[in-house]
């Protein structure tokens, strides 16, 4: 678990990715299929939502059951909960201004026509060894931020979108090179 300080909060961009992890039963389910029995919980990322920054305020844009939703970094910065930052993460492509202008603005569209975009439950099973047919307008949370990453930003992702984990996003990963840590 992390704890953001004021100055990694002002470092933050827009594009910038935020991994957390969590005790949920469905963060369990997640850290087993995507990292293993013997993940440590706090340091394995088990969702992944994007840096948004509207007015002063930055917001985490992510996928929840319930659709596309701007989150205030609170949610999972108060002790009480059972999510935590796990790391904030960027790549070069994002320090263009004009990339994360783009990032932010597209963010901001997507918002406007939130109740358009749905959850991707069976995106999420796709990490199962069952086959099932994706969507175009349905994102999981690091589905979302992939598609983001390689179609806004032009970041190389060596696999496609819904085949992505939030443990793909992490600092050294195979699938998305030149990952570096904020925090």
């Amino acid at each position: 678990m992390k704890t953001i300080t004021k100055q990694q909060y002002e470092r933050m961009k827009a594009g910038d990715v935020v991994l957390t992890g969590g005790d949920s039963l469905f963060a369990k389910i997640i850290r087993r299929i995507t990292k293993g029995k013997n993940a440590a919980p706090a340091t394995s990322a088990t969702h992944a939502g994007i840096v948004v920054e509207v007015g002063n305020q930055k917001l985490i844009a992510e996928m929840t059951a319930t659709g596309f939703v701007f989150s205030p970094f609170s949610k999972y910065t108060e002790e009480s909960r059972d999510r935590w930052i796990v790391d904030v993460v960027s790549v070069a492509a994002l320090n263009s201004y004009r990339v994360r202008s783009t990032m932010n603005n597209t963010l901001c569209e997507m918002y406007r026509r939130k109740k358009e975009i749905k959850y991707d439950w069976r995106g999420v099973v796709s990490f199962l060894p069952v086959r099932v047919s994706q969507s175009e307008s349905r994102f999981f949370c690091s589905e979302l931020a992939a598609f983001l990453w390689s179609t806004v930003a032009g970041v190389a992702v060596q696999e496609r979108p819904e085949q992505i984990s939030p443990n793909e996003f992490e600092v050294g990963s195979k699938v998305i090179k030149g990952i570096f840590s904020i925090l």
